[in-house]
């Protein structure tokens, strides 16, 4: 066994006459002792450099992740409002860039092309939105909420 072998390591550096001064530096627990030291030693001494790559490296996740502004919230009901507000957003978006001159000819239509587009997208993403909603039972939710 371990313990044995540990025992008898020890007896033998006890009965030598080259070892015995020596003893509190021979022998395994001696040799774990000091490795576990050194191990220590150097942990404590890498830990400020690896400390500054942990910072440098929440930095520049952080940056990027700001870069995608807020994330999507994991509670339905703000989830709901969440979507509902980026739709809203998007669609502001894109009527300030469109231009309310480029009327579509023979329509009597006050409409650009590109708000026709853009509102038959918009339906389009409304209607699958829809249909997210039915498959997630928010509205069961929605109700207990309100």
């Amino acid at each position: 066994s371990i313990k044995r072998s540990l025992e008898e390591e020890k007896a033998f550096f006890e009965k030598s006459e080259i070892f015995r001064p020596y003893l509190d530096q021979c022998g395994t627990s001696n040799l774990i002792a000091k490795l576990a030291k050194i191990v220590y030693e150097k942990t404590i001494d890498a830990l400020p450099a690896i400390d500054d790559q942990i910072q440098q490296n929440i930095k520049k996740f952080r940056s990027k992740l700001a870069e995608f502004g807020e994330p999507i919230p994991k509670d339905p009901k703000y989830k709901v409002n969440y979507l509902n507000t980026l739709s809203e957003t998007i669609q502001k978006i894109i009527n300030e860039i469109v231009s309310e001159d480029t009327q579509i000819p023979g329509t009597g239509s006050f409409k650009t092309k590109f708000q026709i587009i853009l509102d038959k997208f918009l339906n389009s993403l409304k209607s699958v939105f829809v249909k997210w909603v039915e498959k997630t039972d928010i509205r069961s939710v929605i109700i207990k909420i309100y």
